[in-house]
């Protein structure tokens, strides 16, 4: 023991099982900062609403200003978090993105079988789960690490996407 501690380490190889339960935790933490990003633009987006169209007082628009650059901040701080994580995972852990992004696919594949297509809003609907599903086939290959949810156009997707990531019995 010259120089040294008594410290030891072992390494052990994660079974299949394990190692499932494991990508699929890590593609719950990176939902939920995908998740966190698109509230925060969502409320930054709500006060840029009611400042144009709200008719605030100049104490309240500066105030609604503020909150809403701080949100915008935020959001830009947790995004470039994000990427990183994706970045690193893209190299180091593929599998994790995949199951997150697979997730995220078999939401959309589920809406498009769902949706009609009669009014322009479905039509509206079907061309959102196109283009977010299009993202997410992307992601892995080095498509873009944020990708927000029109859950407006997208009725019950982030209860089927929280299905998806669920953790089997």
């Amino acid at each position: 023991m010259v120089n040294g501690t008594e410290d030891e380490e072992e390494l052990a190889r994660m079974s299949p099982s394990q190692a499932k339960a494991f990508h699929l935790e890590q593609a719950v933490l990176l939902e939920r900062l995908r998740g966190e990003i698109d509230d925060l633009q969502g409320a930054a987006g709500g006060l840029g609403d009611y400042i144009d169209r709200g008719r605030p007082g100049p104490a309240e628009a500066k105030e609604a200003h503020d909150s809403m650059e701080r949100q915008r901040q935020d959001a830009a701080r947790l995004r470039a978090r994000l990427q990183a994580l994706v970045e690193a995972l893209r190299r180091d852990g593929p599998e994790i993105l995949a199951v997150w992004a697979d997730a995220h696919a078999r939401v959309c594949r589920s809406l498009l079988a769902s949706l009609p297509d009669r009014s322009e809003d479905d039509q509206t609907a079907r061309f959102v789960a196109r283009s977010t599903l299009k993202a997410w086939e992307k992601l892995a290959g080095g498509g873009e690490a944020f990708i927000g949810i029109a859950a407006p156009w997208l009725n019950g997707y982030l209860e089927r996407l929280e299905l998806e990531l669920a953790p089997e019995n």
